[in-house]
C-alpha cells in the first residue's frame, strides 16, 4: 500500500465544517507570528502545517527543541501550536509537547489555521465575533457565522 499523501488543511477543515465537527475556521498568515499567536490565544491552539526536516524525529525523541541544522526536508506534518514565548513556540505532536525555535517556525511553517466552535471560544473567554475580527483583520476569511 502506498503511504498516505495527506490532505490539504482547507479541504479537511471544510469537511469538518460540513460534518458539524467545527462551526468555523479561517486561514491565518503564517509569516505573521503576532497574528498566529493572537489566534492561538483566542482559540487555545492553531493548526499549522510544516515542512518537517529530516532530523525532527530524532530531536523529538531526544526532547530537544526543533531547530534547523541543515538537514533536508523529509515531508509534511500537521501540528497544533499551543504556547509561545519570544524564543520558542510549543506544539502538540506525536502525543507530546514539542518546542521549536523561532527560526525553525519561520523556515518550516507553511500554513496556519484557526478553527473551533463558539462554545470553545466562550470557554477561552472570547466571542466568535472577536475571533472572526482577528482573522478578518489579517485579510483572511472565516467560514462560519455567528448564531444566536
Amino acid at each position: 500500500t502506498p503511504p498516505d499523501q495527506g490532505v490539504a488543511n482547507a479541504t479537511w477543515l471544510e469537511f469538518c465544517y460540513r460534518q458539524g465537527v467545527v462551526e468555523w475556521y479561517g486561514e491565518l498568515d503564517p509569516s505573521d507570528p503576532d497574528e498566529v499567536h493572537a489566534a492561538m490565544l483566542a482559540c487555545r491552539g492553531v493548526l499549522v502545517a510544516v515542512r518537517l526536516p529530516a532530523d525532527a524525529e530524532a530531536q523529538f525523541e531526544a526532547h530537544e527543541p526543533w531547530s534547523i541544522d541543515g538537514a533536508g526536508i523529509a515531508g509534511g506534518h500537521d501540528i497544533l501550536l499551543v504556547r509561545y514565548s519570544p524564543d520558542a513556540d510549543t506544539f502538540v505532536t506525536w502525543g507530546a509537547l514539542q518546542e521549536a525555535t523561532v527560526n525553525w517556525d519561520a523556515l518550516c511553517i507553511t500554513d496556519a489555521w484557526a478553527f473551533g466552535t463558539k462554545e470553545d471560544a466562550g470557554r477561552a473567554g472570547f466571542t466568535f465575533a472577536a475571533i472572526k475580527q482577528t482573522i478578518d483583520a489579517a485579510g483572511a476569511t472565516v467560514v462560519g457565522e455567528e448564531t444566536q
